[in-house]
C-alpha cells in the first residue's frame, strides 16, 4: 500500500464529487472571510457616509427653517410698523373728527346763545339776569343751514317766552327800547319800510316775530294817520 502525502487530503462528498484538497478549501475560507471583512467596512463606510449626508442634510433643514422663521418675523414686523402707522394716523383723524366737531358745537351755542340773548332783551330781562342765561340748555332752540351758507336760528322768541313763565324774576314789567335804525327793535320814533325790512330778516334769523308784528302794526298804523 504506497504512503499517503499528509497535505493532500483526497476525500469524496457523499454524492460522489471530485475529491477537494484541504489547502485549497482553507484558502478559500480565507478568500471569503476576506470578502465579508472587506464587505463589512464598505458597509460602514457607507453607513458613515449615509450619517454624515444625514447630518448635512439635518443642518440644512435647519438653516432654511430658521430662514422661514426670520422671513416670518420679519413679515410681522412689517406688519406691526404698518398697523402701528395706521392706528397712528386714525387716532390723528379721530383728534381731528373731535376738534372739529367741538368747533361745530361751540360755533352752534354761540349762535343759539346770541339769538336767545337777543330776544331775551327784547322781552326785558334784567341785565344782571343776562348771564345766566349760559346756565340754560338751548335744546328746544334749533339750527338751519340755509343753502348760501347761513345759519339761522330758530325756536329763540318761544324759548324766552318760556323761560318767562318758568323764570320770572328774571325780566322787567316791559321790553327793552333802542334804536330803531337797528333791525328788529321798537322805539318812539316813527318807523320806515327799511326798518320794517330788517326786523323781519332779523325774526327770521331768531325766530321771533314778536318785535316785527308790533312795528308792522305800529308801521301801517303810520300809514294810516297819514
Amino acid at each position: 500500500m504506497e504512503a499517503v502525502d499528509k497535505t493532500v487530503v483526497e476525500t469524496t462528498d457523499k454524492v460522489g464529487h471530485d475529491p477537494v484538497n484541504q489547502d485549497d478549501l482553507v484558502e478559500k475560507q480565507a478568500q471569503d472571510k476576506s470578502h465579508v471583512d472587506r464587505d463589512k467596512e464598505r458597509a460602514l463606510e457607507d453607513l458613515k457616509k449615509i450619517k454624515a449626508q444625514n447630518v448635512e442634510l439635518l443642518e440644512a433643514l435647519k438653516k432654511k427653517d430658521e430662514a422661514i422663521e426670520e422671513s416670518r418675523l420679519a413679515k410681522l414686523k412689517e406688519q406691526e410698523k404698518f398697523q402701528e402707522l395706521a392706528e397712528t394716523w386714525q387716532q390723528k383723524a379721530q383728534d381731528a373728527e373731535q376738534k372739529a366737531s367741538g368747533l361745530e358745537k361751540s360755533m352752534i351755542y354761540a349762535k343759539k346763545f346770541d339769538a336767545v340773548k337777543t330776544a331775551a332783551l327784547q322781552a326785558g330781562i334784567k341785565k344782571e339776569a343776562i348771564d345766566d342765561l349760559e346756565m340754560l340748555d338751548f335744546g328746544d332752540v334749533d339750527i338751519e343751514y340755509t343753502s348760501t351758507g347761513r345759519v339761522n336760528v330758530l325756536g329763540a322768541g318761544k324759548f324766552v317766552e318760556n323761560i318767562k313763565i318758568t323764570r320770572p324774576h328774571w325780566f322787567g314789567k316791559k321790553g327793552a327800547s333802542v334804536n330803531p335804525s337797528e333791525p328788529g327793535v321798537v322805539g318812539s320814533s316813527s318807523i320806515k319800510y327799511a326798518d320794517l325790512l330788517k326786523a323781519e330778516e332779523q325774526a327770521k334769523k331768531t325766530g321771533d316775530y314778536a318785535t316785527y308784528s308790533a312795528l308792522h302794526k305800529k308801521y301801517v298804523q303810520q300809514l294810516r294817520n297819514g
